[in-house]
């Protein structure tokens, strides 16, 4: 998604990294990068060696290397991987002929849905946003975060009829990841809340950022 990447081609640092390593065999890229993210997904950046990815993906350390130089390249390439495809895929539910408002209900309901359907890419948004407070630390991905920022901005300056001030901005991406993980937790736990069902949810969360956008 060209729209999302960081300026600079995500796959130079790898290459170099390549050229400084002997050849190692051919693994499936597109696998690897799915096993990866939901390791760092359930354990954290911190919380598993590149050995014990190597080892989940069923392909040699050397490999690993080889491809992606290091630890914090392949989270960098599974994070940005997952949440750019998503961002495409919310972009292509907000249809842009809609209203302004229309275009916010659209935007919530294509987050809501993949958000509730995908544990992993909730749980990476988190541990992503947790682990900056971390001392020395910093977002892995800020960029991937940067532009979803910047697209709900665009979202709510058009319903607003001006440009949408960044505690407005933050406190819907909030209002966004909290829905999901409590739904998340909710369903988790076995429980159900008496005559509501997601059509019901997602409407009380669509109402709740528009009335934000409104008051």
């Amino acid at each position: 998604m060209a729209r999302g990447k960081a300026p600079d081609d995500k796959h130079t640092e790898t290459l170099v990294t390549a050229k400084r390593l002997p050849k190692a065999p051919a693994i499936d890229i597109d696998h690897v990068l799915q096993v990866a993210a939901d390791l760092f997904a359930e354990h954290g950046f911190d919380g598993l060696s590149t050995r014990e990815i190597a080892k989940a993906c069923g392909c040699r350390l050397p490999s690993i290397y080889y491809h992606f130089g290091n630890k914090e390249t392949l989270y960098r390439e599974a994070f940005s991987n997952k949440l750019e495809d998503t961002i495409d895929e919310i972009q292509r539910q907000v249809d842009d002929s809609a209203s302004p408002e229309e275009k916010v209900r659209q935007m919530v309901a294509a987050f809501f849905s993949l958000f509730t359907q995908d544990r992993t890419l909730l749980l990476l948004v988190q541990r992503d946003i947790a682990e900056v407070s971390l001392p020395n630390r910093q977002f892995l991905c800020r960029q991937q975060h940067v532009f979803f920022l910047r697209y709900i901005r665009d979202l709510a300056s058009e319903a607003l009829g001006r440009t949408a001030d960044p505690n407005t901005v933050f406190i819907i991406n909030g209002m966004l990841l909290g829905y999901c993980e409590f739904y998340n937790l909710v369903q988790e736990a076995g429980e159900k809340l008496p005559g509501e069902s997601n059509e019901t949810r997602l409407a009380s969360l669509q109402e709740a950022v528009l009335k934000l956008l409104r008051d």
